[in-house]
């Protein structure tokens, strides 16, 4: 369990999506200003698949008021980037493509400081459609590394590869390759004209 929750909850729990806590944004500013001191950007990852508090699943009004109190929250942070999700197409049961779509113009349209905007894909096949307007630059997840020419010319944007799989000693593919790898995958990134973000 976290030590703070975004949103006020009940005893039984059960969250209230509509009364933010400020504690929790407190203690999330308190992370943003470390990074910031040491000149790291913050991707910030609004939404995933993977909770079990539900906020994956909220309605749409409580998605778009969460959205704008994030960005009247932490707007003013110079280093912050939004990343509409994590793996979103694994939530397009609950969030349909039209409501991405909406959160993309609400921060292309409200942000004053028009952060850098992306949104991260799951299947390697459900990239969304980098080239709409709100897109600052892809991020993508896939293995093909060396289609980062291609990439670059389809979407005209900075491509930022945010998942080349991890060093690691896991038995699933993606978590499995050498550190040895791992760099080689970074360079050839580079070397084509495109960038790298990892996880660890």
């Amino acid at each position: 369990e976290p030590v703070y929750h975004p949103f006020e909850r009940n005893a039984e729990g059960k969250s209230d999506f509509a009364k933010f806590n400020p504690e929790f944004f407190q203690h999330f500013e308190k992370r943003l200003q470390d990074l910031l001191e040491l000149n790291i950007e913050a991707d910030i990852i609004i939404w995933h698949p993977y909770d079990r508090w539900n906020y994956s699943t909220m309605d749409e009004e409580s998605d778009i008021r969460y959205l704008r109190y994030l960005m009247a929250r932490i707007g003013a942070y110079r280093h912050v980037w939004w990343s509409l999700a994590n793996e979103y197409d694994f939530l397009l049961s609950v969030k349909p493509m039209e409501r991405w779509d909406r959160f993309f113009q609400i921060l292309q349209e409200e942000d004053p400081y028009q952060h850098l905007r992306s949104i991260h894909n799951g299947d390697v096949t459900m990239n969304y459609d980098h080239t709409k307007p709100a897109v600052t630059h892809v991020c993508i997840q896939n293995s093909a590394i060396r289609n980062v020419v291609e990439w670059r010319e389809q979407y005209q944007k900075p491509i930022v590869n945010d998942e080349l799989e991890y060093e690691g000693n896991v038995p699933y593919p993606w978590g499995a390759i050498s550190a040895e790898e791992e760099v080689h995958r970074f360079w050839i990134m580079v070397v084509n004209g495109g960038y790298a973000g990892h996880g660890e």
